[in-house]
C-alpha cells in the first residue's frame, strides 16, 4: 500500500467564497442563508494595528474567519467538494470490503493507493482539483510512504515538477 500525507498550504485562508456559495446552493442551502453568509464574508475588511494607530482597511477576497463558529463547517463543505473532484471510487485500498481512497482530518488528508502508479494518478487529480478550487499542496510538508513486506524501491511521486 502507498500513502501520501498531503498538507494543504494555508488551506483556511484560501477558501474561494464564490465556489463555496455555489457549493452551498448545490447542497440545497436556502438563498436567505447564502445571502447572510455572502454579507458576512464578502464585505469584510482587515486593518493592521500598530503603536501609531491602524492601517487603511483592506478588503478581503477569500478565506474563512478565524474563530468564527461557522468556519469549520464551511471549510469542511468546501474541502469535501474539492475531494469529490479527485476521488472517483476506483482507486484506493480495500479495507473491510470497502474501497478507501482518502482519510481526512481538518485540512490534512492521506491518500491511499495499492501501488505507486495509482498514487501518482491520484496526485495529478489532486493538483487539478487544487487549481480549480484555489488551493495549493504544501510540497515541503507533504510526504509519501510505502507499506508492505517489500519496501526496497523508493516512491517517485511528483507535484508541480518536484519529487
Amino acid at each position: 500500500m502507498c500513502v501520501c500525507f498531503v498538507d494543504m498550504e494555508k488551506a483556511f485562508d484560501r477558501v474561494d467564497w464564490v465556489i463555496l456559495l455555489k457549493e452551498l446552493r448545490n447542497r440545497g442551502v436556502d438563498w436567505k442563508e447564502r445571502r447572510l453568509l455572502l454579507n458576512l464574508y464578502m464585505r469584510q475588511k482587515a486593518v493592521i494595528r500598530v503603536k501609531a494607530g491602524e492601517s487603511k482597511g483592506v478588503k478581503l477576497g477569500r478565506g474563512v474567519r478565524q474563530g468564527c463558529c461557522l468556519s469549520p463547517t464551511l471549510f469542511n463543505i468546501y474541502l469535501e467538494s474539492m475531494i469529490r473532484e479527485f476521488c472517483d471510487g476506483r482507486k484506493g485500498v480495500r479495507i473491510g470490503g470497502k474501497r478507501i481512497e482518502c482519510i481526512r482530518f481538518a485540512d490534512d488528508m492521506a491518500l491511499l493507493a495499492e501501488n505507486q502508479r495509482d498514487l501518482g494518478i491520484m496526485m495529478r487529480k489532486v493538483e487539478i482539483a487544487c487549481e480549480k478550487y484555489g488551493m495549493r499542496v504544501n510540497i515541503d510538508k507533504t510526504r509519501v510512504m510505502k507499506m508492505g513486506r517489500v519496501q526496497n524501491d523508493p516512491l517517485n511521486i511528483w507535484i508541480r515538477g518536484r519529487k
